[in-house]
Parts: structure tokens; sequence; C-alpha cells
């Protein structure tokens, strides 16, 4: 487990020293796709202790630095990966990782940026922010897609190997 926090950690400390949208889109779902983790293997209430813990520590070390505009991206990333945490505890039940994984990365981007539009309304006009929004949710949307296919094929490859090796030696 202290793999995945320390990129939890990483990924949401990072998130704050970079203004490039599409690596602050790429962060978020990493952080999403690390939670989603978190829940499978060790539960909610461990997702939750961690995303806390990670989150205030990123807070105080950016604690010479916050600003309103920090505040409103840590606020959308706890909103956005606590929904996530319940989302997916909800539906795996039900639908098994991949799908529930997929289902709950996109829920974070539509949360995160829609969080994210309303932060940015004190700082910039309106048809700014809602092009940063839809910007943002695109590039969202496309690394939610691209990481549940590719989690999806290497657990299919992994899956076959597995049983070529038990054929193989059984």
């Amino acid at each position: 487990m202290s793999i995945l926090l320390i990129v939890l950690f990483i990924s949401l400390s990072l998130l704050n020293n970079l203004n490039k949208l599409i690596i602050c889109a790429a962060l978020v779902t990493v952080a999403a796709l690390v939670v989603n983790l978190i829940v499978e293997f060790y539960g909610k209430r461990k997702a939750m202790y961690g995303l806390i813990t990670c989150t205030l520590l990123c807070c105080i070390l950016k604690w010479q630095d916050f600003s309103l505009m920090i505040l409103t991206s840590y606020t959308a990333v706890l909103v956005s990966l606590f929904s996530s945490i319940i989302f997916f505890e909800k539906l795996e039940s039900k639908f098994g990782f991949h799908i529930t994984n997929f289902i709950t990365l996109i829920t974070v981007s539509v949360i995160d940026s829609t969080v994210m539009y309303f932060g940015l309304l004190y700082k910039f006009s309106v048809d700014k922010c809602l092009s940063i929004c839809i910007r943002d949710l695109a590039l969202k949307f496309s690394y939610a897609s691209m990481l549940s296919i590719c989690l999806f094929v290497a657990a299919h490859l992994f899956y076959l190997a597995k049983r070529k090796y038990t054929k193989l030696y059984a």
C-alpha cells in the first residue's frame, strides 16, 4: 500500500506545481486510478485515510504559496476522489474492476472539471472557463479511456499467459 500512497502523494503534490492542462489532467486521472486500486486491494477506509493524509501533507507543503486557486484545486480533487471511492465500492460488486474503474474515472473527470470551472470563475470570464473546462474534460476522458483499455488488455494477456503456463506444467 505504501507504493500506492507514494504515487498518490506525488501526483497530488505535482498537481499544483504545474500549470499545463494536459499534465494536470493526467495527474488527476492517475490519482483516481491509485485511489481505485487502494479501494480494490485495501478497502474504503484505508483509501479515505490515505487520500486525506496525502492531501493534508500537500497542503502543508504548499502553505507558503497557498492561494484560492490551490484551495480550489485540492477541493476539486478531494470531492472527486471521495466520490470515486463511494462509487467504486458500490459498483464493483455489480460490474467488476475494469468497468467500475472506467465509470469512476469518468465520474472523477466530470466532478473535478466542474468544481474547477466554478473555482476559475473568480479569475477568468465565463467563456474562458468553459473553454478550459471542455478541454480538461476531453483530456481526462481520453486518459481514462486509454488507461482503462491498457489495463484491460494487460489483465487479459496476464490471464492468457497464466493459463498457458499452468497447461505446460500441470
